[in-house]
């Protein structure tokens, strides 16, 4: 079984993930993303259960937004729709078009692209723009803009997250258009990622990452995200 969520109404996204998981609460869980992902481990989910016998979820995040990876999973997608374990994944930039191959064989298929008037009255990829550059000040001002805007504090994390990542995966490459095709990104978000991710050690942005992951799942134990946010940007630039 799939389900598959895409967009950048992040808090939206997240609310129906959560929902559709409960249902599996008594399977194993694995996660891989973008990093971690690695297509002989994924096949093996796809035919087999659990040295206990238990049945998986396997919770993918952006990782067919890699055009590499999502050429292999779509090969393979009547049989993952068939498995016994379940695959999430977790997207923010496919569309319709780019799942359409797979429309036809994949029953849950959500986009979350509704942006809400709130949100609108902001605009979040300054924020994201500002942080890349390590501008501290201007990202400061527009982290305090974001949240007086009613911007949710985890859309503001998951959107740092996704622009963290970015800087990780075009650091160090030249711009060429087969590195370009190998992170997976969009021509756009690649050229005008790169400048900025040569302001970063690529060190740093995996401790950076690192920390606000950190934050994100301390959301989840009811910490205070909007001021952990504040602290974060402070440390961080």
């Amino acid at each position: 079984m799939i389900f598959i969520y895409s967009g950048k109404n992040f808090e939206n996204k997240k609310k129906a993930f959560e929902s559709d998981l409960k249902r599996f609460s008594l399977y194993d869980k694995v996660f891989m993303d973008e990093n971690t992902f690695n297509i002989s481990e994924f096949e093996n989910y796809i035919e087999s259960q659990s040295l206990f016998g238990n049945k998986t979820v396997v919770v993918l995040d952006n990782v067919l937004e890699n055009d590499l990876n999502k050429s292999s999973i779509f090969k393979k997608i009547k049989e993952i729709e068939s498995s016994e374990n379940v695959f999430f994944f977790l997207e923010s930039n496919l569309t319709k078009t780019d799942l359409k191959p797979i429309e036809k064989k994949v029953k849950n298929i959500n986009f979350f692209d509704v942006i809400s008037k709130k949100e609108e009255k902001f605009n979040i990829f300054a924020l994201t723009d500002a942080f890349s550059k390590k501008d501290k000040k201007q990202t400061w001002v527009l982290l305090q803009k974001a949240l007086k805007s009613n911007v949710l504090a985890i859309d503001i994390a998951n959107i740092l997250i996704w622009s963290i990542k970015n800087l990780i995966l075009v650091k160090g490459k030249s711009g060429s258009e087969k590195d370009i095709k190998r992170t997976g990104l969009s021509p756009f978000v690649f050229k005008k990622t790169l400048p900025a991710s040569k302001l970063w050690e690529e060190k740093n942005l995996r401790k950076t990452l690192k920390d606000i992951v950190f934050l994100y799942h301390d959301d989840r134990r009811g910490e205070n995200l909007s001021t952990d946010l504040e602290l974060f940007v402070l440390r961080s630039l």
